[in-house]
């Protein structure tokens, strides 16, 4: 048995990627342990990331650290079929990685039997520092009204992380409101201290976990009761809801609930914090000028912001540079981003990470917008979900949509769009019936 530098596994695989060929995986047989390496796409440009806490080992020759990888035999942006026997995977344009990074083997030869989705790297990305598959998992339905209870959240939540997912995305104002207006809440804290456990008890890389949070928002029982010398601040309620949501974007407010974050979420610093959204009586300005006071102080460390337009993604870029990585707007086939905030990103590099990706559950949307996506979903045998959602991954190379789940059944058909892809032509039809609507 012998074991090969890193040095020489890494340029190995360096000199394929350069090539445009990559091997599928390493084969369980002989390999005890095993350096994890994804490659990462950025248009046409690709790179390697790899970990590099551990060492292949396995019986070699000195001459060849290929000999127990499985190479392709055709390059990028070629398909071929593998059969199962041989425990490796097709692959696409730009190769597969086992999203389940860091856990064990995984149930495709290499093996702690769990199961495990392959992602294509053109569904990877990286934000905040952390490569990462593009479709992370929104929070919020898991923390309030509706919410499920605590075991099965957290369960939820891992069986997103097992099934591959490497962002979570919670805020300071995921509770229930315990009374009437905006008085503080019995669970105050409750979703982002449920993220913070989630992690704790879960056996795998946390340190491969991005977890993003927001402030600048309350939640609100009822009408919030506002007296006669104080601003009546933007307010959102569903209909028939008890429960609505209130901006609080003042700089004070929004410092003090990002260090009390950090607190719930058991970190020294924030890896990604987003405004909430605007508030009509805070100045755009000011607003921004808090997150750039909690770089400086080294509460967070990169900044987003959301619900935001095109001229307050143009201030936000002034006042923070190159801090401010990610927009987080509502997009849907129903909700088509009509102001075209993500062609702004684009043009700015930022990320486009959008919530309600599905249309959402708090608010009545028009299901015929889906009905293109039911289509496509009956060819594939799966849900128009998860059709919504790799069609959205298609839209931008740095869009992440973070779909919310109740329960574990939810987050793994979700992820499960990560694999499934859609043809040109299904694409170019689903572009089309959402363009039409986008205006």
């Amino acid at each position: 048995m012998s074991v090969f530098p890193e040095s020489d596994i890494h340029g190995w695989y360096e000199k394929r990627v350069a090539e445009g060929t990559v091997p599928y995986e390493v084969v369980r047989p002989s390999v005890t342990l095993i350096t994890r390496y994804s490659v990462i796409a950025n248009g046409n440009e690709m790179r390697l990331a790899a970990r590099t806490t551990r060492l292949l080992t396995a019986a070699l020759p000195a001459s060849s650290p290929r000999s127990k990888l499985v190479a392709p035999s055709q390059p990028f942006g070629s398909r071929s079929v593998v059969p199962s026997s041989s425990r490796t995977r097709p692959t696409t344009r730009s190769a597969l990685f086992c999203a389940r990074m860091g856990g064990g083997f995984c149930s495709d030869g290499c093996g702690d039997g769990r199961e495990t989705v392959m992602t294509t790297a053109r569904n990877m990305g990286e934000l905040a520092g952390f490569a990462i598959p593009r479709l992370g998992m929104g929070t919020m339905a898991l923390a309030i009204e509706g919410r499920p209870d605590r075991d099965t959240a957290i369960r939820t939540i891992h069986a997103g992380l097992d099934a591959g997912v490497r962002y979570l995305d919670t805020a300071w104002s995921y509770y229930l409101p315990s009374q009437p207006g905006t008085g503080t809440a019995e669970d105050l804290g409750y979703g982002e201290k449920m993220v913070r456990d989630a992690l704790a008890s879960w056996d795998g890389p946390r340190d491969e976990v991005l977890i993003a949070t927001k402030t600048g928002y309350r939640r609100t029982m009822e009408a919030p009761n506002v007296a006669e010398n104080e601003p009546e601040r933007q307010h959102l309620q569903a209909v028939g809801s008890q429960y609505g949501w209130m901006a609080d974007s003042r700089p004070e407010t929004m410092i003090c609930d990002a260090k009390e974050s950090a607190a719930h979420l058991g970190v020294e610093a924030l890896d990604l914090l987003y405004s909430h959204g605007p508030d009509p009586e805070v100045a755009y300005e000011d607003q921004v000028g808090a997150l750039k006071q909690l770089l400086d102080e080294g509460v967070i460390r990169y900044a987003g912001i959301s619900r935001v337009d095109n001229a307050q993604i143009d201030i936000a870029r002034e006042i923070l540079g190159d801090k401010l990585i990610a927009v987080q707007n509502q997009f849907s086939p129903s909700y088509p981003d009509p102001e075209h905030t993500m062609e702004h990103c684009a043009e700015l590099g930022l990320a486009f990470v959008c919530w309600s990706p599905l249309g959402g559950f708090l608010d009545a949307f028009d299901q015929r917008a889906y009905d293109p996506f039911r289509t496509v979903a009956g060819n594939h045998g799966c849900s128009y979900q998860r059709v919504v959602l790799a069609w959205e991954l298609s839209r931008y190379e740095r869009l992440f949509t973070i779909p919310s789940a109740r329960n574990p059944q939810e987050i793994n058909d979700s992820f499960a769009a990560t694999e499934l892809t859609l043809t040109q032509d299904e694409l170019a039809m689903l572009n089309a019936s959402v363009d039409a609507r986008r205006g």
